[in-house]
């Protein structure tokens, strides 16, 4: 009986010897070469806080292989230049577009509060402000702590237990996230339902109001702080 020669063991040998050799001397280089070529990432150079806005101080570009890193890493710096980061970052980490917030989200966030119908309140600082060891800025959140003469006791009213910092102004004239900021804050502005404006510009003008800060980072985190404060005066007011 005559065995077919494509189904004889001998011409399955011969294909597997061909295949092997592909696999060997074609392919493998082909691959490892693919594995090998490099890519340059954005890294931050810097450990980087939630909150922080991501200079080009922070960050550089680094060679790495391409295997090595997801493919989501971002790989231009003018794409993480000015962003907000949404996370903790470590010198060497890469960056991915997850660990940023847009540079406008913060200004979104304000565009919304002034829609549903709040205000900007801009008041002086007070000695015991400017001696909180952190460096005030926009999207800080402060509580108001106002002091009695008569009863010689300090008490922090709910209706102003967490207030947006929309801008710190020196007195210099300078913000306190510009490169001329010289550290001494002189003007805060807050956004406020007109209620709370009333009610904290009443305690200003009868130097009973002194300002805490008592958070200082993730944005998400400060949005959730000032919904629990409008869920309160909306049962309150």
């Amino acid at each position: 009986m005559k065995t077919n020669f494509f189904k004889s063991k001998t011409f399955i040998g011969i294909i597997c010897i061909v295949l092997a050799f592909i696999i060997t001397f074609l392919l493998t280089p082909v691959l490892s070469k693919i594995s090998e070529s490099k890519i340059k990432v954005v890294a931050v150079t810097t450990n980087v806080k939630k909150g922080d806005v991501i200079s080009d101080e922070n960050i550089t570009l680094v060679s790495v292989r391409a295997s090595s890193v997801p493919k989501e890493a971002i790989k231009n710096k003018a794409d993480v230049v000015g962003k907000i980061s949404a996370c903790d970052m470590f010198k060497g980490d890469y960056i991915f577009k997850e660990k940023l917030h847009d540079e406008n989200y913060r200004d979104d966030f304000e565009k919304e509060c002034l829609e549903s119908g709040k205000i900007k309140v801009s008041i002086p600082t007070n000695q015991m402000y400017q001696s909180v060891s952190y460096k005030i800025q926009k999207g800080d959140i402060v509580t108001a702590i106002v002091y009695n003469k008569d009863d010689k006791d300090s008490k922090i009213l709910p209706e102003l237990m967490y207030m947006y910092v929309s801008n710190a102004t020196g007195n210099d004239g300078y913000d306190s996230d510009s490169e001329n900021f010289n550290g001494k804050v002189s003007t805060i502005t807050l956004i406020l339902t007109k209620e709370q404006a009333k009610l904290l510009i009443s305690k200003v003008e009868q130097n009973k109001e002194k300002k805490k800060l008592i958070y200082h980072g993730d944005d998400d985190v400060a949005r959730e702080y000032i919904k629990t404060q409008d869920d309160f005066l909306q049962g309150k007011f």
